[in-house]
């Protein structure tokens, strides 16, 4: 199985380990909810019981107050109350209520208890996870495997393609005509390398050189003895190469200076030949990079102005 195929699979099973994560979430939600609400409606069941309790404390404190208050008597002026004498008399009434139960008004510490009940209750009521029985790697592989196989299976089989052909059967054209189109698959000869076209082409648009070859080679000469080769490649790209020969060149009577291999000079009435780079100067002890290419020759005896009678030397 190759890269491609293993991440088609992963994209495949993103979504089937998703919903698996989303199902499980969502039942835990639920559940979680529905315990929720049942306590909230334990807890608003209770509060309203207690302030009912205290409601009907408070009524009673009202009723009695009332019947210690006096009745004007019909036909006389009424008064207004004394806001020290209906003090008084709410002071008594409460005074003979019965005192509160320690524990019974409805406090935090009264609700805090019944919550962590609930709480408690909705945990035990979860499943206990069983020793060994934890989500484990091979747990995993075999859900991976489960919904791969799932996958694959809801996927159509590719349809068999065309035949392929043997290189044998490729047929070449000689050159590409820029006038003409070509279909996808086409293979010519161009600019001495080998081309083929991945779409429909339209000019050069569409080709690909897929074997380089040598469309044309140009040589330059630079300096006396070196030459530069460009050749341009059947895709456009150029390559470069510089030669040099060490040719012969008289550079006349050393006069000093730098020579390179090749260079001939006369000194000393010898001619010397450079076969390395050197400013040396020729024939002396220690020089380098000078070979004595032809030896001066020995003086001649001294003749006296022709009248030696010495035959001369004749040249046919």
């Amino acid at each position: 199985m190759n890269i491609r195929e293993l991440e088609a699979q992963a994209k495949a099973l993103a979504p089937v380990l998703r919903g698996f994560v989303d199902k499980a979430l969502s039942a835990f939600r639920s559940d979680l909810k529905k315990d929720l609400d049942a306590r909230d409606e334990s807890l608003r069941s209770a509060v309203s019981k207690s302030l009912e309790g205290v409601l009907t404390d408070i009524d009673e404190v009202a009723r009695a107050a009332s019947a210690l208050i006096e009745k004007p008597k019909d036909g006389e002026p009424g008064k207004d109350a004394d806001p020290e004498y209906v003090r008084q008399l709410v002071e008594a009434a409460v005074a003979e209520l019965p005192a509160p139960k320690d524990g019974k008004s409805v406090t935090v510490e009264d609700v805090l208890p019944g919550i962590t009940d609930a709480l408690e209750k909705a945990i035990a009521d979860l499943p206990a996870a069983k020793d060994g029985e934890s989500v484990t790697a091979e747990e995993v592989q075999a859900l991976v495997d489960d919904a791969v196989s799932k996958c694959m299976q809801a996927m159509s089989l590719p349809k068999d393609g065309e035949p392929g052909r043997d290189a044998a059967h490729i047929e070449i054209l000689p050159a590409v005509d820029i006038a003409k189109c070509y279909p996808r698959g086409t293979y010519a000869k161009h600019l001495g390398g080998l081309w083929r076209s991945y779409e429909a082409t339209v000019g050069l648009k569409g080709w690909e050189c897929i074997v380089e070859g040598v469309a044309s080679i140009g040589i330059e000469q630079s300096g006396d003895r070196s030459f530069k080769a460009v050749a341009t490649l059947s895709s456009g790209r150029t390559e470069e190469k510089s030669l040099t020969f060490p040719l012969m060149i008289y550079r006349g009577v050393f006069g000093g200076g730098d020579h390179a291999p090749g260079d001939t000079v006369t000194w000393a009435g010898s001619l010397w030949h450079c076969d390395e780079p050197t400013s040396d100067k020729p024939g002396e002890t220690g020089s380098k990079g000078w070979r004595l290419a032809v030896k001066k020759g020995r003086d001649g005896k001294d003749g006296i102005n022709g009248k030696d009678l010495t035959k001369g030397v004749s040249i046919k």
